[in-house]
């Protein structure tokens, strides 16, 4: 019993990781009011990296009521041709995590029943043998969760394709248009009370303590550490976050100076996220700072910034924001894009524009493509750094000390709209433009486009790390042999369970007596076509 205890103690924990739209959708399918079980499926991208492993949802496949052979308040049986066509979407997906998730609608808080543990060891081979045979081979992960009334009433874990327990599935975390909140396995995420420093007592008084523990649970990344990135950092701190990450690849120069908060000649030289990180500690020496030296694109960079769960962009590289945007909409994350800047008449000394704008991107939402951001107006590394040698206002050789101001205004602009965002104090606008020229702002809200590549119906949201398939054998074309089984009829009664034989459901070990023959079936075949494709 202590061995036992000591395992589950030391297996991994995963984390599920969806839109607040496909939570939704998905609670509104499984929990009907007729109260009878239902089943879902999802293609899952993931994170090892992260801690813990986050597997996200890319995409939900919810069966109509025609595709179940059997269901009832106690038992869900999909058609096999149904499931066959789920493990074929999957193999042709680039992700690889697989989900299967169903209902317990008798009971709040749902766990696995003994038919449960004895079914799935069954799918998984089923699904290793389908991507050997169909020639699409790929690691996988094999996610089922059953989810009762209650919102954190739900079970789940992860098997690899050997049919071992992986890992347990003991946090849902949901991102959208309001928020970012966590779903912890039978609690509340907001019953841990974690101490609120004296210092924070202003915030407080209107984020509520709610609010501010949010902000301190909140992991940050900030990518760009220049002029505008201090000033991020600088809010960021103040504020309460207590773990930032810093990511810029450049060192600091004097002309840096005038618009970088926090730094002093006896800094030049030194790497900015270093200087940043010094200035941070000397505010407060209990804020985590993880200062990384590198480009976005870079493997350390892509490496710390998959733990946060917030991301700030502060770029004057266009590649390199497009970059963090991909990133962000891969791994379900949401996404702030600052920017501020002078623009000249052209030939002129005549201030045309000057401001600063902020874009926020929630997984879910509109991303930057839709948002504004022009694709063919994206130009090269290379060309970028020449216009950064040209000064900050475009047209000249001049670096004034005014940027200083554009940079401090639009850091508190776009912290704010985190606030909102994290808090949900008030909604936060997804596009606001602040023009200090003539002292207005304009917020717009943006719809996302159905065929946008990063955000669209068949976009990259949720496909987490990529993945390559084994090409070890030709595609098959897969096709199930006609069914000669006839389900079991609705008018068949039953008897009440008994616990041994469920944990939570009222029905009957009897209510199985088919012994799921039609998935029984499919793995007898699959096994067959299995061998049969070994020895080729």
């Amino acid at each position: 019993m202590v061995v036992m205890t000591r395992r589950n103690e030391e297996r991994p924990k995963a984390r599920l990781v969806m839109k607040d739209t496909d939570l939704e959708k998905l609670r509104s399918y499984l929990l009907q009011v007729d109260r009878k079980e239902r089943a879902a499926f999802a293609l899952l991208g993931k994170a090892e990296m992260a801690d813990p492993l986050e597997l996200y949802v890319h995409r939900l496949i919810l069966p109509d009521d025609q595709d179940y052979c059997e269901q009832s308040a106690v038992v869900v049986e999909p058609r096999p041709e149904f499931v066959l066509q789920t493990l074929a979407d999957f193999a042709t997906s680039r992700v690889s995590s697989f989900l299967h998730i169903h209902s317990h609608p008798f009971c709040a808080q749902a766990s696995f029943s003994s038919i449960d543990n004895n079914y799935f060891p069954g799918m998984v081979e089923s699904l290793r043998h389908y991507l050997i045979v169909s020639g699409k081979e790929k690691g996988f992960l094999f996610t089922t969760i059953v989810w009762g009334q209650s919102e954190n009433g739900f079970t789940g874990r992860c098997f690899a394709p050997d049919g071992s327990l992986f890992a347990t599935v003991e946090e849902i975390k949901v991102v959208g248009k309001h928020g970012v909140r966590l779903i912890r396995q039978f609690q509340n995420a907001d019953e841990e009370s974690e101490p609120l420093s004296g210092r924070f007592q202003r915030q407080v008084e209107f984020l509520g303590e709610s609010g501010q523990r949010r902000i301190q649970r909140t992991r940050l990344v900030v990518c760009g550490v220049g002029g505008l990135g201090s000033f991020v950092v600088a809010c960021a701190r103040g504020l309460g976050f207590r773990e930032i990450t810093l990511i810029d690849p450049d060192v600091l120069e004097e002309t840096n100076l005038n618009r970088f908060q926090g730094a002093s000649r006896a800094d030049i030289g030194k790497p900015k996220v270093e200087v940043v990180a010094e200035a941070t500690k000397l505010f407060d020496p209990d804020i985590k700072v993880n200062p990384v030296c590198a480009r976005v694109e870079a493997p350390a960079a892509r490496e710390a910034i998959l733990p946060a769960e917030f991301i700030i962009n502060c770029l004057d590289d266009d590649s390199a924001r497009i970059e963090v945007q991909i990133l962000a909409a891969l791994h379900l994350k949401p996404l702030l894009d600052l920017g501020a800047g002078i623009i000249l008449e052209k030939g002129t000394r005549v201030v045309r524009e000057m401001g600063g704008q902020a874009v926020l991107y929630f997984p879910g939402g509109p991303c930057l493509f839709c948002q504004g951001v022009d694709p063919t107006a994206i130009v090269s590394r290379e060309i970028r750094q020449v216009q950064r040698a040209a000064g900050y206002i475009q047209g000249t050789d001049e670096t004034p000390p005014s940027v200083v101001t554009l940079n401090a205004v639009t850091a508190g602009l776009g912290l704010q709209i985190v606030i909102n965002y994290l808090t949900g104090f008030i909604e936060a606008p997804s596009y606001l433009n602040y023009d200090l020229l003539h002292n207005h702002s304009t917020q717009l809200n943006f719809t996302r486009r159905p065929d946008c590549p990063i955000c669209g119906n068949a976009g990259i949201e949720g496909r987490g790390e990529e993945i390559m398939e084994l090409p070890l054998r030709k595609s098959v074309k897969i096709s199930l042999p006609p069914a000669n089984i006839t389900p079991l009829k609705e008018t068949e009664s039953l008897v009440s369970a008994t616990p041994q034989e469920s944990s939570n459901a009222p029905g009957s070990a009897s209510t199985y007596r088919f012994l799921r023959t039609e998935m029984a079936r499919i793995r007898t075949w699959l096994q067959k076509e299995y061998r049969a494709a070994s020895q080729r």
